[in-house]
């Protein structure tokens, strides 16, 4: 590509635009003075060719912002400075980027400058007109938040919302993402996404700009990709070329490698979690539910709670042991969403969550080719590998996954083969070992009579009984009855006692398949938010928990919770003289909140008991019944003399 500007002006304005972070701008430096330092080198390559070769930018990108930085050049104004080390001397100072490039020589010495660690800071500011999506988005004042411009929101989720924005001082568009509230739990994946990606500089992830907070608002700013997510590509009408979705997973799979060589697993790859830019690009985003192996508590998961996105969870993610969650965690989501992308449809479904996950864990995916005829049987072949069950089994790392993918996009041949019957075999036989060495014994002892039987006219005894398929017709029903989301005590007692009788020697099978069931109750429970507790169809579902963890002798005290919950009230105490309130209804109240006068808000009803105390006065009690959720109540009164102590109660 002809040169014809200036390469430090067309990197400032790249740096501006974000299509470049700094970061990423250091390492296309120094890659630059490596290059000049091998030996015959005649001809140095401009920082902004490098930049095209290791994949920040493309030639069509740079020759648009290049136009951007002409018809800017009064509207902008950027500082980058370059910290650089003199080895001969050891003096290190900033450089001006333009003067960077030039490979600058030590003032002292005389010998070559080069780039120190992590040592890139800016002075970034924009005084050009802004744009006119930004000036009528300013016409609704609420549309202002700090120095950026709401512009549209792009989407929104469980977790929270997510903006296009205009930069007010580095005149770019940016992706603003909120949380929808200011709870712990969400701040903290906030912050966990800003360190998880924010550590990162790859072409195919999203960088991240800042994490900061604006009147008690979090946000994080983010590279603005103009594109689509992979999931709204193919559920246009027109599927995408087979090959151009291969590209993808491919790309996104180099990314995750990179990522994982960092000491961060993605945990969420899916179709909505990988965008396509108008150039074709893929970017992988939401780090959200990033583990990060190099913080102390970094991925704040908590063992049996089950995080991510059901459909495309690896077995060990839907077991709820996030300490099993490793890389190849995130190359069986990679098959996954390939998997979908490519059909249209989930490897598994059901119509709870708590199905996906039993199936998940129990079974294996309906194979490709029949829900998806054209898909090559090479391409059906990798995509079983990264998907089996057995994480051994699986590609060690992204980067053998994406190596595959590249080999089958090349026309090459690729290492994994496709499922043959006496593999499925095999794998069976690995799961029922002990039951097929019973029959294969029968049935060898059956041929052996059946031979030594053939000189007399003795008819050939009858053929044993096929243990193996009696056993999963009793398994499926057996797990029909046992899950939680269906259960049912009489059917589950029944068939429980049969399959302990009948088939000691899957003992393993049933205790596990219990085990999950437990994990995924308690993970249900404790994820139930208040506000739908009385919901009658949560209280439905949490009444058949509690039946089901009483029938496994567990403890019923979180559902019982549950049930015995009849809403909040507000309860204001204003009694004379003050008083300490005591008692087990207030009990898991701080010092301060118990002290009148007080307004008690989401204060959970339940009849019973408070104690108003007083040294120097002794103490009151004030029964509390039958209260209703979303009223507000006071206590008044001087509590001294008890007959004018009362609890009015109003809307």
């Amino acid at each position: 590509m002809e040169s014809h500007f200036k390469d430090s002006d067309v990197l400032l304005m790249a740096v501006q635009l974000g299509a470049i972070s700094e970061a990423q701008l250091e390492e296309c430096i120094r890659e630059r003075e490596r290059q000049a330092a091998e030996p015959g080198t005649v001809l140095v390559k401009p920082v902004h060719t490098v930049a095209i070769e290791k994949g920040y930018l493309t030639e069509k990108r740079i020759l648009e912002i290049a136009a951007d930085q002409k018809r800017n050049r009064e509207g902008s104004s950027v500082t980058i400075q370059i910290g650089m080390s003199c080895a001969a001397c050891g003096l290190d100072y900033p450089i001006p980027l333009q003067e960077a490039l030039t490979r600058p020589r030590c003032v002292k010495c005389n010998a070559l400058l080069t780039v120190k660690a992590s040592t890139v800071s800016s002075t970034k500011s924009y005084s050009g007109p802004l744009p006119a999506e930004a000036i009528k988005a300013l016409e609704n004042p609420k549309n202002r938040f700090g120095k950026y411009v709401l512009l549209s929101k792009l989407g929104q989720g469980g977790m929270g919302e997510v903006f296009k924005a205009w930069d007010t001082v580095l005149g770019r568009q940016v992706a603003l993402k909120m949380p929808r509230s200011v709870g712990e739990d969400e701040i903290r994946r906030l912050y966990l996404e800003a360190q998880g990606a924010g550590r990162l500089s790859h072409p195919n992830i999203a960088q991240v700009y800042e994490i900061a907070e604006i009147d008690g608002r979090h946000y994080i700013a983010m590279q603005f990709i103009e594109g689509i997510t992979t999931e709204q590509a193919t559920n246009a009408g027109v599927r995408p070329p087979m090959n151009d979705i291969v590209r993808w997973i491919r790309d996104a799979a180099l990314a995750a490698h990179y990522a994982h060589e960092r000491g961060v697993i993605h945990r969420d790859f899916k179709p909505p979690n990988l965008m396509i830019d108008t150039e074709g690009r893929v970017f992988v985003m939401d780090f959200g539910l990033a583990k990060l192996s190099t913080a102390a508590a970094g991925s704040g998961t908590i063992s049996g709670v089950i995080l991510g996105t059901p459909a495309f969870m690896s077995p060990e993610q839907a077991s709820g042991r996030p300490s099993e969650v490793d890389r190849r965690s995130d190359v069986y989501s990679l098959g996954s969403t390939l998997y979908v992308l490519l059909s249209g449809q989930k490897p598994f479904d059901g119509e709870t969550v708590t199905d996906i996950l039993v199936r998940i864990l129990t079974t294996e995916a309906r194979p490709l080719h029949q829900v998806c005829p054209t898909v090559p049987a090479e391409l059906e072949a990798i995509i079983e590998r990264s998907m089996r069950r057995v994480k051994g089994e699986r590609y060690a790392t992204a980067k053998e996954f994406a190596d595959e993918l590249s080999r089958f996009l090349a026309g090459e041949p690729v290492q994994a083969r496709p499922a043959t019957i006496s593999r499925r075999m095999a794998r069976k036989a690995t799961k029922h070992r002990a039951l097929l060495i019973g029959a294969a014994a029968a049935a060898i002892a059956l041929a052996a009579g059946v031979y030594f039987a053939r000189p007399s006219a003795v008819p050939p005894p009858p053929p044993p009984i096929d243990r193996l398929a009696e056993w999963s017709k009793l398994f499926v029903s057996l797990q029909d009855v046992l899950s939680a989301e269906r259960f049912s005590a009489g059917e589950a007692a029944v068939l429980l006692a049969r399959a302990r009788r009948e088939f000691p020697e899957q003992k393993k099978a049933v205790d596990t398949f219990i085990e999950n069931q437990d994990r995924l109750v308690i993970s249900a429970l404790a994820a139930l938010p208040r506000s739908r507790w009385r919901d009658p169809g949560e209280r439905s579902r949490v009444e058949r928990y509690r039946a089901w963890l009483a029938f496994g002798h567990r403890p019923t005290a979180e559902a019982e919770r549950i049930l015995a919950y009849r809403g909040t009230c507000t309860l204001e105490i204003l009694v004379d003289p003050p008083a300490e309130i005591r008692g087990p209804l207030v009990a898991s109240l701080d010092a301060e909140r118990r002290q009148t006068p007080t307004a008690l808000r989401d204060f959970e009803i339940a009849d019973g008991e408070l104690e108003l105390v007083r040294p120097s006065y002794g103490s009151c009690v004030v029964r509390l019944k039958a209260l209703e959720d979303g009223k507000t109540y006071v206590i008044e009164g001087a509590w001294k003399d008890k007959d004018t102590l009362e609890v009015k109660g109003g809307p």
